[in-house]
């Protein structure tokens, strides 16, 4: 998982560098909002988890 430095962007791989979805947060928002673009709903579930990790993160830094 590779990120921008603003932390807004996300590009998921796989062991292979297959792109396994791209994630965005939605700014300008009252609270955290991301889009998740999956590119094999197979995938899905996982990638909601590997979101829910990012914001538990942000959300947790300086605690």
């Amino acid at each position: 998982m590779t990120g921008d430095w603003l932390e807004w962007e996300y590009s998921i791989v796989d062991k292979k560098g297959d792109h396994i979805a791209f994630v965005s947060k939605k700014l300008f928002k009252i609270t955290d909002q991301y889009v998740i673009d999956v590119y094999n709903p197979d995938n899905a579930q996982d990638m909601l988890m590997a979101v829910l990790a990012i914001d538990v993160q942000k959300c947790s830094k300086g605690k």
